[in-house]
């Protein structure tokens, strides 16, 4: 304080004026009571200011902040070795901050690292003043460590000494760091802040390569939104009491959402009523922070991922890399703790993308291997997006040995279908599911019926055998806790059908009269159609139900509601196709090239210098001197579509082998197509890529089209190659054609018309971009590959999902997009046999399953539905008519030309009177449908139009078994009747009476299925 009342103005520099004041305080401080001392400090530091000459720099110290040692929150405590550190700031009134050690007493060793990171920030403050916001965050961490945090990691990392620090403490400090963060501000943006104090501790202390090595590796646990990336802690209830799970141990595994978080969820609910041994948890986390801590990416992965996200790929080699991992770290006790984490995992109550719950699934262990087990290779295949990958299915024979005998029935169909595998490969997951089913039927306690099945000669065996097996099978697979029953119940009895043989060389064994009890349309959760929605997503309701004064009218209705999502899908892939040229038009000033190969547009050189600073930073991870604030600043001077330019010329001149690196890359994306590179680490790989091969979303865009277009199966189009487009586009129409690998059959051409501008835009942008990889020395199998990818992942859900919500389009997949637009191009009405034609369906039967998984909802629905509402209403009034109101249906939808009553009709109907359909005619001498020759009437218009006032329907079993007979009729021969009779004739007389065959037999089976079993168990045994 002498130093300060004695010395001229401009002797004195700032720090020698906050000395002179941090005197005076502690003088007052000792001598009176602390209010007073306060404003008598305040007051002398008033006088000070007011009356003082410019200092030695020619600031005042007006200017001057001060820190009080009186102030209540004050924590002071002389620190002898580290002096006063001196930073200038911008951003505010004041130019120069102060940062006092005597503030901080638990920190600030001498030359420890936050001692030199904070005299390198002083230093650097001078040429380059720091922002006073970010000072003033930076004061408030160190003080928060100081207060709270100051025997934690982070406050003895901060305060070693920076050449005895070692590095592999520093990720674990910060780990703590973020813990401590989230504890105190559970609330806060911690991510900002954590962001800020790693940046300075990194730019001006821990610079070494070891330290900026794990820099590299620490993964924050906060998003980008400031919240966590996974819940904080769970709470297990154990006979012990409560044990709590820290989730900071386990970040990587245990993203929100995860299989892990999903199972730590239900360990957590489940032990509440019965609690865990607390043992058991103690060693699942330890197995799960050595997958944490180790190179354990397999398993990490299972863990982290969502389970809706995994396939059986990721569990299976999950679990094989995890047990490596006990093996090496506890030896001797990888059996018990592999059961343990099956038990953890097997909790997960969502299904993974092939629809099976991870308890479902059984895999092969080599902890748990007692003998080598028999196998049955069986050729098979898989498909990812469309592309097929032949492999071998090893058919676990150990785990079915009591179902096999050496001439069995099992052991025949089994050998047969490895013989037939070598030609006509099943996918693999048919075989998987297959595996499981016999695995249920080896280790249930009640299965003599079907194992009889299983191990007897096929010549020894009834029909009666089989029902009673398959009623046995079906037992046991209900007892299962599975959500695909009917499923499993259909691939093993369809399995036996097809490899067998015929019962008594006479009767195939699916017409052995078993009728099933498990319904698939219950089980069977994937949506028919394409749901148009509203502009804010929400599905609109279908006309179906509604009332219209006309069929036709109701048909006009319902096509346009199945119109209404395929032109909202075109729509925006019209959108996207415009942003795409629009990006290329951006892109071309800074592509183009003269004849010499020379880029026309000249770079800025300051410009390329920060492109190749940026590829240097990330080659050597030192000497790297970029930062945000530079890059803003370059792309204020030379706009973003400048240095965009430039790292495309970048790119282009490294070639596809290498990859070019850029800081901040999110700003340089131009706003139409943000959506298009999501900010992750491979999101925007191919940004600079996008001038010469189309990006996903435009890859997406073009399958769509075709599919629009074609009708194709996504596997068609999936593997189309250049040799399926024309050469070049010609100015008139021109065709396209594709491979159906099941059937082994070229679809039919489809044609392309010269006023299809948008979709011979999309063939051209395919055409370039094949030949582009081919310029590039890539050999592409299909029109889809990328250098990064030759798996279509644009055909992704997440892709697609995203493309969905930009636009906010309905829920649809590429499958159900082909379903969708054969219901709505064809239907009975239209053209069934050109639509089987287009498709390369073996049959009609194989189109009727689309027409009838959904021709249902176009023939059944739209074209039937009056016929439904009033034979519905009417069944209900013919067994009680006080039904009706209990239903809700509408008395004036009885249409009692549908019923026959028995008091009107006491002699059975004659049976010339039954028609081929099961419907029955009143009046076959009226003159409905006959000519002058005729006698009675041809019964060809029963069902055309409004249907024959004298046709009338009662339904009975007898009656019902024509219905199905006719059914079947018209599935084998739909073809042959076209051929035979032509088109005109087929639509006015046959189409009708499909219509209504087809939708009463579907409604007697929803309807009535007892009255539709005991028909269609009557047929069989005709």
């Amino acid at each position: 304080m002498m130093n300060l009342l004695s010395s001229p103005a401009k002797s004195l520099s700032k720090g020698d004026v906050i000395q002179g004041f941090k005197s005076a305080d502690l003088i007052l401080k000792e001598i009176f009571p602390i209010q007073r001392a306060k404003d008598y400090g305040s007051a002398f530091r008033r006088f000070v200011k007011q009356f003082s000459g410019p200092l030695c720099n020619g600031s005042k110290v007006s200017e001057i902040t001060y820190e009080s040692v009186l102030w209540t929150n004050s924590d002071f405590q002389e620190n002898l070795h580290v002096g006063l550190l001196e930073i200038t700031t911008k951003g505010s009134r004041t130019k120069t901050n102060f940062v006092d050690p005597d503030f901080f007493p638990n920190l600030f060793k001498l030359d420890s690292v936050l001692h030199c990171l904070m005299k390198n920030v002083e230093a650097s403050s001078k040429e380059n003043p720091l922002e006073y916001s970010v000072l003033a965050t930076l004061k408030a961490q160190i003080r928060t460590i100081n207060d709270h945090l100051c025997n934690s990691p982070i406050a003895k990392l901060l305060n070693t000494s920076l050449h005895l620090l070692k590095a592999n403490t520093i990720n674990p400090a910060l780990m703590d760091y973020e813990r401590q963060l989230y504890a105190l501000n559970p609330k806060k943006k911690n991510n900002q802040t954590s962001v800020i104090f790693r940046q300075y501790l990194f730019n001006y202390a821990l610079t070494l390569p070891e330290h900026l090595e794990e820099k590299n590796k620490f993964k924050t646990n906060f998003l980008s939104s400031g919240k966590l990336k996974f819940k904080p802690k769970y709470t297990i209830s154990t006979a012990n009491g409560n044990y709590t799970v820290d989730s900071f141990q386990l970040p990587s595994i245990l993203p929100t959402e995860s299989l892990a978080d999903t199972c730590f969820t239900c360990l957590q609910k489940s032990t509440k009523h019965q609690p865990a041994q607390a043992s058991d948890i103690e060693k699942l986390i330890e197995v799960l922070k050595i997958v944490e801590q180790n190179d354990c990416t397999h398993a990490r992965l299972l863990f982290a991922r969502k389970p809706q996200d995994l396939i059986r790929y990721h569990v299976g080699n999950g679990l094989k890399e995890l047990e490596q991992a006990l093996g090496d770290y506890f030896p001797g006790q990888e059996k018990e703790r592999l059961a343990i984490v099956r038990q953890f995992i097997d909790l997960c109550p969502t299904p993974i993308r092939n629809g099976k719950l991870i308890s479902e699934m059984s895999f092969d262990s080599q902890i748990v291997i007692e003998d080598k087990p028999q196998t049955l290779a069986i050729k098979t295949y898989s498909k990812t997006n469309g592309k097929k990958k032949t492999l071998f299915y090893q058919l676990n024979l150990t785990k079915i040995a009591d179902l096999l005998s050496p001439d069995g029935l099992l052991t025949v169909c089994l050998n047969e279908l490895k013989n037939s595998s070598i030609l006509h490969q099943q996918p693999s997951s048919t075989l998987s599911s297959l595996e499981v089913t016999l695995g249920y039927v080896a280790n249930a306690e009640e299965n003599e019926a079907i194992k009889h099945v299983f191990k007897s000669p096929l010549k020894k065996l009834s029909q009666r055998d089989f029902r009673l097996g398959f009623s046995e099978l079906e037992d046991i697979i209900d007892a299962q806790k599975i959500n695909t029953k009917a499923a499993k119940s259909q691939a093993l009895r369809t399995f036996l059908n097809k490899h067998a043989g015929k019962i008594n060389d006479k009767v195939e064994i699916k017409n052995c009269g078993f009728s099933t009890r498990i319904s698939a349309g219950d089980e069977r959760k994937a949506q028919k159609l394409i749901e148009p929605v509203d502009e804010n997503g929400k599905v609109l309701p279908s006309p179906v139900l509604e009332k219209h004064l006309s069929l036709e009218e109701l048909k006009k209705r319902y096509h346009e509601y199945l119109t209404q999502p395929i032109d909202a899908i075109l729509d925006a892939c019209k959108k996207e196709i415009a942003n795409y040229k629009k990006l290329l038009d951006d892109l071309a000033p800074y592509t183009c090239t003269d004849q010499n190969g020379h880029y026309t547009y000249s770079m800025p050189a300051e410009v390329r210098d920060i492109v190749a600073e940026n590829q240097l930073g990330q080659e050597r991870r030192k000497g790297y001197s970029l930062s945000r604030t530079m890059l803003s600043r370059m792309r204020e001077k030379h706009t973003k579509e400048v240095m965009l330019g430039a790292y495309l010329q970048h790119q282009l001149s490294l070639g596809i082998t290498s990859r070019t690196y850029c800081l901040n890359k999110l700003e340089l994306v131009p706003d139409h197509v943000k959506h298009w590179f999501p900010n992750t680490g491979t999101g925007m790989k191919d940004l600079f890529w996008s001038s010469v091969f189309l990006p996903k979303y435009i890859l997406l865009v073009c399958f769509i089209r075709l599919a629009i277009k074609t009708t194709w199966n996504k596997d068609v189009i999936a593997i189309l190659d250049r040799s399926n487009l024309p050469d070049s586009l010609p100015q008139g129409a021109f065709t396209i054609g594709g491979f159906k690998e099941k059937v082994s059959k070229h679809t039919k051409p489809v044609t392309i018309e010269p006023h299809e501008k948008e979709l011979r835009e999309v063939i051209s942008f395919l055409i370039q971009h094949y030949e582009n990889m081919i310029s590039y020395g890539v050999k592409p199998d299909s029109l889809w590959d990328t250098p990064n990818s030759t798996k279509l992942s644009f055909l992704s859900g997440r892709t697609i999902d995203s493309f969905r919500e930009h636009h906010i389009l309905p829920y649809f997949r590429m499958e159900l997009l082909a379903k969708h637009q054969i219901n709505l191009r064809k239907g009975i009405d239209g053209d069934v046999i050109k639509s089987q034609m287009e498709r390369n369906h073996g049959s009609l039967r194989v189109t009727a399953r689309y027409l009838s998984h959904p021709i249902a909802l176009l023939e059944y629905e739209a074209n039937n539905a009056d016929f439904q509402r009033r034979l519905e209403t009417s069944v209900q009034f013919r067994d009680k008519k006080e039904k009706l109101k209990k239903y809700g249906f509408d008395p004036k939808n009885i249409d009692e030309n549908l019923l026959i009553a028995p008091s009107e009709n006491k002699d059975d109907l004659p049976k010339w009177f039954l028609l081929p359909d099961g419907s029955s005619c009143t009046d076959i001498f009226a003159t409905v449908d006959k000519s002058k020759k005729d006698s009675i009437c041809r019964g060809r218009l029963c069902h055309a139009g409004d249907g024959c006032q004298f046709n009338k329907v009662e339904i009975g079993v007898e009656e019902f078994v024509y219905t199905l007979r006719r059914q079947a009729y018209y599935l084998s021969r739909g073809m042959a009747l076209l051929d035979k009779n032509g088109q005109e004739y087929f639509d006015e007389y046959i189409a009708p009476d499909m219509r209504f065959t087809f939708g009463l037999a579907k409604y007697v089976e929803f309807a009535n299925p007892s009255l539709f079993k005991k028909a269609k168990g009557r047929l069989a045994d005709a």
